[in-house]
């Protein structure tokens, strides 16, 4: 077969080329700028318990739903109308939390004092002299309490920084009736002769106060504000006792009779309040972590 010849100057310019072609790509990737490894931040959880303190301002609207008096009732009369002010209150407390889910505090409360109302109407026969009497008396004075409670919360979970939660408390409440007054206006008939004798009095009651057992149910959530420090904004339906507050005697001012106290009960409020708690602990911190291969 005839041999092929490899012409010297073709072979040159091939090698040539090849390096030059080498060589650009070696520049080319030289240029490039070097990769850079994303980093990505892991949230270090930090101690999951520990003691904070907090507190607390709100509005209480104030229930009643009874006023009653032995003399009254004995008589055969009956409250018409009984009303009992909004009062605002403030509160601090220290607690513990136990975990993520469960925390417990200790609160004590001053309670604005409010202001009490109510009327009563009597309409009974009297004898001797034989007659009909018709009275109403309106009572005023003020209600003030100081309140005790053991609470124990869960916390639902936090998203973006906001923790709902539901929680319950027991204790007791220290109630104070200041100021009672009464006025009192009556109309006798005489049976007989049928002449009107009207009367007004006043009459006023000591100051009294009493002891009972409170409880409270309260939800809400926690707003991060810092690593240390939350705003905790909540409902809270709060029952004060069953026969709640006894007046001393009430005293006659015109002819110095005492007649019974008064009683109130089923006190309850529907509250809302705004407070901080503040932790006394570190929370959590972040700290960046690089991946082991990072990507071109």
């Amino acid at each position: 077969m005839p041999s092929k010849k490899i012409n010297f100057y073709t072979l040159l310019t091939a090698s040539a080329a090849m390096l030059g072609a080498y060589s650009t790509g070696a520049a080319q990737a030289a240029d490039l700028p070097k990769p850079t490894q994303p980093v990505f931040t892991q949230l270090v959880a930090g101690p999951t318990g520990g003691f904070y303190v907090r507190g607390d301002v709100g509005i209480a609207r104030n229930n009643l739903r009874s006023v009653s008096q032995q003399d009254l009732s004995d008589n055969g009369g009956s409250f018409l109308m009984r009303s009992i002010a909004d009062a605002p209150y403030i509160s601090f407390g220290v607690g513990y939390q136990f975990n993520s889910k469960f925390r417990a505090d200790i609160t004590g409360e001053y309670r604005s004092s409010a202001a009490l109302k109510a009327l009563d109407n009597l309409t009974a026969n009297i004898i001797g002299p034989d007659g009909t009497l018709q009275a109403n008396t309106i009572y005023q004075g003020r209600l003030g309490t100081m309140l005790g409670l053991v609470n124990g919360y869960w916390d639902i979970g936090t998203w973006r920084g906001i923790t709902p939660y539901v929680g319950a408390g027991v204790g007791i409440a220290r109630h104070t009736i200041s100021g009672l007054t009464t006025n009192s206006s009556s109309t006798f008939t005489d049976a007989i002769t049928g002449d009107i004798t009207q009367q007004t009095t006043n009459g006023y009651s000591k100051d009294k106060s009493v002891t009972k057992l409170a409880w409270g149910l309260m939800a809400g959530a926690a707003f991060d504000i810092s690593k240390n420090a939350k705003l905790d904004l909540g409902y809270r339906y709060l029952n004060m006792g069953s026969n709640v507050a006894a007046t001393s005697g009430i005293i006659d001012c015109v002819c110095g009779t005492t007649g019974s106290p008064i009683r109130l009960s089923g006190l309850s409020s529907h509250e809302i309040r705004l407070g901080l708690r503040w932790t006394l602990l570190d929370g959590p911190s972040t700290q960046p972590i690089r991946p082991i291969i990072a990507k071109y």
